[in-house]
């Protein structure tokens, strides 16, 4: 079963369970941080808190207001 799963704070341990998540669910990693939110979705990489781990392909990183999306997410972390 594929869950949507909302990862909120894109450091290093938010950016870790997004990537492991992202192996079986649909998720979204959440950056307070619009620029950076920016940077991760175009260069797959999070250098600045974990470097060497690229971004799975299917991982999507937002910054958008969380009352918008939250409540569409099966599991919020």
């Amino acid at each position: 079963m594929t869950m949507k799963i909302a990862v909120l704070g894109a450091g290093a341990f938010g950016t870790a369970m997004a990537i492991t998540a992202s192996d079986r669910h649909e998720v979204t990693l959440w950056s307070r941080d619009a620029q950076q939110a920016e940077l991760l979705n175009r260069s797959r990489l999070n250098e600045r808190y974990l470097p060497g781990h690229p971004l799975p392909p299917m991982l999507r990183v937002s910054s958008a207001p969380l009352d918008a999306w939250v409540a569409e997410q099966d599991l919020l972390v």
